[in-house]
Parts: structure tokens; sequence; C-alpha cells
């Protein structure tokens, strides 16, 4: 039985962390037995009176159980994977430096010790005892053995005789333990061997796995012949079997059963979780963005890529705490071939396309033209970088016509001016490299006024278009028409206050009306913020009917908040259009009905 412990570190190399090298301390224990079967030997000795005879000694049960520890350092290359969650392999291969080999006996020997002389004439001195080399004894030799006991004292007691002969000074007896029970064999220490382990592991966390596998250790240890080596000859000497054996080939093999630890930086193949993208918020702009998630926190980060399939120069950044790479300052594109590069990690993020911004038309604002046969109305398109050159491009009544070249003015709006009345269609609005399409839009029948004093409708002229924008274009809008606003603001834009016109005209038409004002916001912000912001636009819309001659008392206000969007609010365009106050004029009759529901 062999048992024993091995303790090792190991330290791991690669972009994988597989292959390591690893050094330790093993010590090794082993039980077991030797036996010595049949023993018999026959030599030249010499008495106690120094004459020279025949040595017989046979052995009974010659056993010997032995405890042998082993000390090794092993020097290993080692291999390790993780294939799941739970469950890995490993492996250790190499040499092993013995730094001792030593075997402690306990024996259990017992033998029979008889004697053989032969007597001739030496010289001048007769009966003097030789040794008989012969196998068989002669026929005149003197016969201290068992068999000759026997032979000649079939019913005596032959422990007595050889008792008595032991006595006297013989190297007889029977059945003589040895007086030597114990002793220690070493061998010399610098011995080279194999280990080999093989073992599963189960991962209990990230650092901790029990590990069971196999073993095989294989040892060769030499040591010189001891010539003077004798393993009994007097009687009760004895010296161990394993005293004359000069090559010991240790094999042992079995299961190990343990616990790896492993420490140290967790490398883990690079990826990107998601992405996070915006797309820029007008046509020309560019303050889109790629977000990259999942990279490794606070290092060193290039981003190579192609936008419409030409290379940019490399973006480089910090990786944020929270592992995210956000590239800025993009327009509309596709970006193609993007490669995050973190030291030797690369990773490469599929083709991201950033769309280009929608335009807005003719929601803003249109004037058709003064009569059938001019060509002074226009549209207001929104959606592009202010102070840009935009070109516009239509088809009238399905007929390719010259494009028209603006600039966007600060309020990012461009007014397209001289057209005419009919269908415009495929109109597409370009900004640069950006490019995108706008609804069509109809020009239709000369442009009417509201008379704020006598509510009466009135072709609009050419003087009343003051800059590119309408002072009073009522045809196109009625009072539910949004007035949309800026972020977190509450001011009026110029086009709202042909809303408010009409929203005028018609209370005055209808004397017992009140109007509602509902305020609304985007979702940017917090709600309690909105709500009041939403308050403000209506009382800003409702302070402009009191400048022109509309009782408080025949208006009402309210604020939403962000709760009623008529659009999403995950885009900018739909945002912009949730930033309103929309009124509606109630007559004298549903006012009445509303309050009884009310109360």
């Amino acid at each position: 039985m062999a048992y024993g412990a091995d303790g090792q570190v190991g330290f791991f190399f690669g972009k994988n962390r597989h292959w390591g090298v690893g050094t330790g301390l093993m010590y090794l224990m082993q039980t077991g037995d030797a036996v010595l079967d049949n023993f018999h030997m026959e030599s030249q000795a010499t008495d106690f009176n120094g004459s020279t005879y025949r040595q017989v000694i046979t052995g009974h049960d010659i056993k010997e159980n032995l405890t042998i520890t082993n000390v090794n350092i092993p020097l290993v290359l080692k291999y390790k994977n993780r294939m799941s969650k739970k469950w890995g392999i490993a492996a250790d291969a190499g040499l092993m430096y013995n730094l001792q080999m030593k075997n402690e006996y306990t024996t259990h020997a017992t033998f029979d010790y008889e004697a053989i002389y032969q007597f001739a004439t030496v010289g001048d001195a007769p009966n003097t005892p030789v040794y008989d080399a012969s196998p068989t004894p002669s026929v005149n030799d003197w016969l201290i053995t068992k068999a000759e006991f026997i032979r000649n004292n079939p019913n005596g007691n032959m422990q007595d005789y050889f008792n008595a002969k032991s006595a006297l000074g013989y190297n007889v007896g029977l059945n003589k333990p040895a007086a030597s029970t114990k002793g220690t064999v070493s061998y010399p220490q610098g011995n080279i061997g194999l280990l080999l382990q093989p073992s599963v592991n189960y991962f209990l966390s990230d650092m901790v796995a029990l590990n069971l596998g196999l073993y095989y250790i294989f040892q060769p240890f030499s040591s010189g012949t001891n010539s003077s080596y004798h393993l009994t000859d007097a009687v009760g000497s004895y010296s161990s079997v394993l005293k004359n054996t000069t090559k010991v080939d240790n094999h042992s093999y079995g299961l190990n059963l343990g616990v790896r630890f492993f420490l140290g930086r967790k490398h883990e193949k690079m990826a990107i979780s998601s992405v996070d993208l915006m797309s820029p918020t007008k046509c020309g702009l560019t303050d889109g963005f790629i977000a990259l998630n999942g990279l490794n926190p606070n290092k060193p980060v290039s981003v190579a890529y192609k936008l419409n399939g030409t290379t940019q120069t490399p973006y480089t950044s910090t990786v944020s705490g929270t592992g995210q790479v956000k590239i800025t300052n993009l327009g509309a594109g596709e970006y193609s071939g993007m490669t995050v590069s973190i030291r030797k990690d690369n990773v490469t993020s599929p083709p991201i396309t950033l769309t280009e911004p929608a335009m807005v038309a003719p929601t803003e604002l249109t004037a058709n033209p003064t009569s059938v046969d001019a060509c002074n109305g226009f549209v207001m398109l929104r959606g592009m970088k202010q102070g840009n050159s935009a070109t516009i491009s239509y088809r009238l009544n399905g007929e390719s016509h010259p494009p028209f070249t603006g600039i966007v003015d600060r309020d990012d709006l461009l007014t397209v001016n001289g057209l005419c009345q009919g269908d415009y269609t495929m109109v597409v609005a370009t900004v640069g490299a950006c490019s995108a399409n706008c609804p069509g839009f109809t020009l239709g029948a000369p442009a009417m006024q509201v008379n704020t004093n006598t509510g009466d409708l009135t072709n609009t002229t050419s003087d009343k278009i003051d800059n590119g924008h309408a002072k009073a274009v009522l045809c196109e809008v009625d009072i539910s028409t949004p007035m949309l606003f800026d972020v977190n603001l509450y001011v009026l834009h110029a086009e709202a206050y042909q809303v408010i016109e009409k929203a005028v005209a018609q209370m005055k038409l209808n004397k017992g009306s009140i109007i509602s004002i509902e305020g609304n916001a985007d979702s940017t912000g917090e709600e309690a913020k909105n709500i009041p912001l939403s308050f403000n636009r209506a009382m800003a819309v409702k302070e402009e009917l009191i400048k022109r001659g509309i009782k408080a008392s025949r208006i009402k206000t309210n604020g939403h908040g962000s709760r009623d969007p008529v659009a999403t609010n995950k885009t900018y365009f739909g945002k912009q259009i949730n930033r309103n106050a929309v009124m509606t004029m109630i007559p004298a009759k549903e006012e009445k009905v509303a309050d009884e529901k009310n109360k």
C-alpha cells in the first residue's frame, strides 16, 4: 500500500494559460512485505577452536515488513483546460529528483544452523578438521545435522542435542530467531525518476477545484555492492536481504485526490456583449456615436474601422470602468471592419449602420402661391445642421425640376422659395455627404389670411411673406395643429403664431366658446420637472391669446408632462414632436355638459 502527499506550485503562460511549469515537494510512504523462500546456504566456516568446517544454514519463513519513505522534488510540465463551468482536465508530466529513499524493516526470520566436519592428517597432525568441498559428505565426516541425528536417534530429543552442542561452542541450533529484528537500508539521494498525473477537475468556484486522477511513478535506484555482506553466519546473526540489493526499480501507481487552487488574474477572451448606437440628429451633423460594451475596463483601446468602405483613422481612448468604449463624432453611413484592440486581444464587431436622419416637411410650414400662375409659394424643412449649404431636389407633378440650394438658418430651418402650385414628390435634401428623403407635399390654391378684426378670409399676397416666413398663412393649419418647443424651453417658434392667430379668429366668431390648451413634454429628464415645463408651454400660448384680446376666463390650461406622447420617445424627431402645446376649442354647450360631468 502506498500513500502520501504532493504539493506543487505552477506558473501558467500563453494566451489561454493552458500550459505551465511547476515544482514542489512529494512525500510517498509505502508499506509491504519482502519474503525470501527456500533459503539454504553451505559455506566454509571456522568454529570457536579455529577449526575449519562446513556451515549449513536453512531459513524458515524469512519475512521482512517494510516501510519505505520516499521524498522527491517534482519538476513537471503542466496542462490545464476548463471544458465547462464545472468540469476541466489537468495533467502533470516530468521528472522527480529524489531527496530520500529509505527502507525500514522488521524481520520475522528463523534459521537452522548445522555443521559438517571432515578430519584428515595434515603434516604430522592426525584428525585435523578440514573443509569438505564435496556436495555429498564423506562417510568419515562428523555430521552435526538433523538428518544424522534422526538416522541414529529416531526417538531422541533433537532440540536438546543441538542445544548441548551449541553450549559447547559449536555454531549450531534449530529454529533460531534473528538477534536483530529491526534496521534501516537507505539508497543514495539524487536519483532521477518519472512522474505522470492525469486528472479531472470539478470546479467549486472559479478559483477552487476538486482534483481526481491517476498517478504513475517510476524510480530506478542503484547502490554499490557490499562485498562483505552476510545474511547470517553465526547463530542469531542477521542482516536484511535489502542490504545486498544493488538495483531497485520502484514502480508505483494508483489514484490521487486533492484540491487545486487557481490564483492570479483570470484571463477571458475579450468579447463585445452589446452595442449601443445613435444616429446623427440632423443631416450634416456628426453627433452620432457607437458604444461597444463588455470590454476589459480601464484599458487603453484602439478601434479601427471603415466608413462606407474607406479606412478611417483609428479611434484611440481608454475603456470606461463599466467596460464601454464610445466612438463619438460620427456621421451617417455604414461602419464595417470595426476591430477593437486591447493589448494582444482583438475582437471584431459586425457591420453597424448609422442611419440618415429623417427630414421634416411640411409639418413645419408651407405657403401656397398667391395665385394660380404665381410661383411664390414655399416650404420649410427641418432636420439639417445650422449654417450648412443644402440642396433640395424634387419632382413637380411627376417631372424633374432644377434643385434648390440654400443655407440652413439658425432655427435649423431651410426655406425653399419659388414654388408653384402642384404635387411635390421624391423630395431629397443633401447636406455634404448626408442625403435624406423628405415627405412629399402639395401646394394648392392661393393661401388665405384671416382678418383678425373681422374673421374674414382674404388672399395672401407676397407682401405677407417676410424673410421666408409667412406671417399668417392659415389655410394649411387649424387650431389643433401642435406647436413645437425646443428641449427644456417654453419659448414659442415663429410658426406657432399663425395657429394662435387662427384660434383668436375662431374665438371671436364663437363668443360663447372656450379654448383648452394641453402642454406636453418628451421623456428627457425627470417627470417632476417635465410636468411644470409642460404647464409653462400651455401658459406661453395662453399669454399670447390674452395679448390678442381673449379673456383669461375663456382659456383653460393643463400640463401632462411626458404621459401622453404622440410619437416615440426613442428617436430625436419623435421627441421633437412630443414637445408641444395643443389647443382645442370647446363650444359653449359642450362646455356646460363637461362641467356637469365634472360635478
